[in-house]
């Protein structure tokens, strides 16, 4: 346990300025707007939106509650993805780009400590910290919403519930692929490892085309499973697309299905992949 909390203290002092990547965005979006206000009000601007939302059918501040929410939650999403997949190379090449790898590796802890740990810092540390900014936002578009529109918490709440798990799931994926990069590459690895995606969906395409096979598309799958989807049954009631309740349903039923279960399964076989392409690197 000492060992852990050893390791797991070294890993974030040395990367605690990628990890609280989220952290930045968020504040700097919230400095932003407060500074916007600020030189608005002194120029005598009124807040426009706050009286146009007085206009809103009744009966819509619930869907425009979750819609707000979910959308800001995902664009957060975004941001710690990316913070993940950066993660990804900073932690297994990092030793390597500062000369420190055999140090670092002749500690005596096991590899798949050391690694475990990284990869736990990688993926439940990025969520964590994405998790809490997007509660944040969600607290603070929720109380602005209900002290205009009103409406209740409720709406708020599941939404960001809702956005966090779809997005993280996709981000545990995306990380995990791109940490198998990181252990097969050395250096550039995001790169490199784009081009061998685009070079196995270039040579799948030849060979659709040229023998007449129909092999899926590799470029499409992965973006399939790395991006987040809302669809709805076009056959539905209108009335029905309208409901909040409705779009809570549907969004639970997308979120527990085979695709996210693979999303898991995925990460995992790509974890233990990199694993093993990290234990038989030449240490330097």
């Amino acid at each position: 346990m000492k060992q852990c909390k050893a390791l797991f203290k070294k890993e974030i002092q040395t990367h605690w300025s990628i990890l609280l990547t989220p952290v930045w965005f968020t504040g700097g979006v919230y400095v932003t707007t407060l500074i916007g206000l600020i030189i608005g009000w002194l120029k005598g601007s009124s807040l426009d939106w706050a009286v146009s939302v007085k206009h809103i059918p009744k009966g819509m501040e619930g869907l425009i509650m979750y819609s707000s929410v979910y959308s800001i939650s995902l664009l957060l999403g975004v941001v710690a993805t990316i913070t993940a997949i950066i993660l990804a190379d900073s932690l297994i090449n990092g030793g390597f780009k500062r000369k420190c790898e055999i140090l670092h590796l002749s500690q005596p802890v096991t590899l798949s400590r050391i690694l475990g740990i990284k990869y736990l810092l990688m993926v439940p540390g990025t969520f964590l910290i994405f998790s809490l900014m997007a509660l944040i936002n969600a607290f603070v578009m929720s109380c602005l919403q209900i002290w205009f529109l009103s409406g209740h918490f409720y709406f708020g709440f599941v939404a960001w519930v809702q956005s966090i798990l779809e997005t993280g799931f996709s981000m545990m994926f995306l990380s995990s692929l791109f940490w198998f990069f990181a252990a097969l590459y050395r250096q550039k690895s995001f790169f490199k490892g784009v081009l061998t995606i685009l070079g196995i969906q270039a040579v799948i395409s030849i060979l659709n085309y040229t023998a007449g096979l129909d092999i899926p598309s590799l470029l499409g799958y992965i973006g399939r499973l790395a991006t987040i989807r809302f669809e709805l049954n076009g056959s539905s009631n209108p009335q029905a697309l309208e409901s909040v309740f409705y779009l809570i349903t549907q969004k639970w039923l997308m979120l527990w299905s085979w695709e996210t279960l693979l999303k898991v399964v995925y990460s995992i076989a790509l974890f233990v992949g990199g694993f093993h392409l990290y234990r038989r690197r030449q240490v330097s």
